[in-house]
């Protein structure tokens, strides 16, 4: 019984909806201000001023991810436990960039190519992965037992497709 109770489809209703979603994302702009490529831009292109904010959180994040990694504790118990919170500011902070890098293409592009969005990424993130991984090549095959080479090329098959 479409049409009763307070969900019911009124236009009235529908207009206010639209209003507010334009109005949130009009704030979103707003407050995330430009980026291209995860670096803050004016609309001439320009990029804006470095922000160390953001690379103080991504120590914290390191920071945590290598205190509970490494089982570093403080009288007796770990000062991290779990390890979340590394993982889950990393998040967090890709979720902030990679939304306003999106926000920024929206603006100046009038809309949202994923293919364009990982091919930066891919520009971006593979050639040091492709560095460190055939820098890590020799030092394995100079270091590991045969048992363990097996598993060190079975990550680095999955760290190419990953």
């Amino acid at each position: 019984m479409a049409g009763f109770g307070p969900l019911a489809h009124k236009p009235e209703r529908d207009a206010v909806r639209g209003q507010v979603e334009v109005a949130f994302v009009e704030g979103i702009r707003q407050e995330a201000g430009h980026l291209q490529n995860g670096f803050p831009m004016h609309s001439s292109g320009h990029k804006l001023t470095y922000r160390p904010e953001i690379d103080g959180m991504r120590c914290i994040a390191v920071a945590a991810v290598l205190i509970y990694h490494l089982k570093i504790t403080v009288a007796g118990s770990s000062i991290l436990p779990g390890g979340f919170l590394g993982v889950d500011l990393f998040f967090v902070l890709s979720g902030f960039l990679i939304t306003k890098i999106l926000l920024e293409e929206l603006q100046t592009q009038g809309r949202i190519s994923f293919g364009r969005f990982y091919a930066r990424r891919a520009r971006r993130i593979l050639p040091p992965l492709l560095l460190v991984m055939l820098v890590s090549l020799p030092v394995a095959l100079a270091v590991l037992l045969p048992s363990e080479l097996s598993r060190f090329g079975s990550s680095l098959i999955a760290n190419l497709f990953s």
